[in-house]
């Protein structure tokens, strides 16, 4: 009944490797995952209610995948390809996607990307950013999901909080408001992920939606001498 999310899959298993030497092999099913292996592992059961035709057997696919298929799309329709930068639109579409960003409308950057995504859905595959949105969906518009997860995860524990997008503190929210028994470790000073998305203001959502306690760790075990004296 409590699921942990962190943001490694290489942390992700050292915690689970540790809870299981402290608690048993029964603790080998705990729910200790990436936000996105998490999402992974709901729409395994549930992203057929979706209304896009997938099936549970769905392929994800990596970063090079998404930027072969935009670099052909971009020969399909006939667009320069010197002018676009594979890279930049994958970033571009990846924000738009969390972010919903209004000046990428009615442009050929759009077009792009609504190709980009018919191709996903006709092929039965998801990218990494398809993980998270299409997990909120469910959470937001099926109450039934909604509520069997609310009731399941009694506790929720957020490790590295100051990378977690928009879509992530939603996605947590909705899971945690009915008890708020809500667990969030985060260090503004150490937020790298701006530029996908990640944005500390996360923080004084947590404190007001949930109305936490907030307790500080002033003593640093882990940096040497000279790094604390600068």
């Amino acid at each position: 009944s409590i699921l942990a999310v962190t943001f490694t899959n290489k942390a992700a298993r050292e915690m689970r490797a540790r809870v299981i030497d402290m608690a048993g092999e029964r603790a080998a099913e705990v729910w200790m995952h990436t936000f996105h292996a998490f999402s992974l592992r709901l729409l395994r059961r549930h992203i057929a209610e979706l209304p896009y035709g997938y099936r549970p057997n769905f392929s994800v696919i990596d970063e090079d995948d998404a930027k072969k298929i935009i670099q052909d799309i971009v020969k399909e329709l006939g667009l320069d390809i010197k002018k676009y930068s594979t890279r930049a639109l994958r970033n571009l579409i990846s924000l738009y996607k969390s972010m919903r960003l209004e000046n990428f409308e009615r442009t050929d950057e759009e077009k792009i990307y609504q190709a980009y995504q018919n191709h996903l859905r006709e092929n039965q595959l998801v990218d990494f950013d398809d993980l998270l949105i299409y997990l909120l969906e469910l959470l937001e518009n099926h109450t039934d999901v909604r509520t069997y997860y609310q009731k399941y995860f009694s506790h929720i524990l957020v490790d590295e909080f100051q990378d977690t997008d928009a879509v992530q503190y939603r996605i947590m929210k909705i899971l945690g408001l009915p008890h708020r028994n809500v667990f969030v470790v985060g260090d503004p000073d150490q937020s790298i992920y701006g530029f996908r998305g990640a944005h500390y203001k996360n923080n004084q959502h947590f404190l007001d939606d949930f109305g936490a306690e907030t307790i500080v760790l002033e003593h640093n075990y882990r940096s040497t001498n000279l790094i604390l004296g600068a």
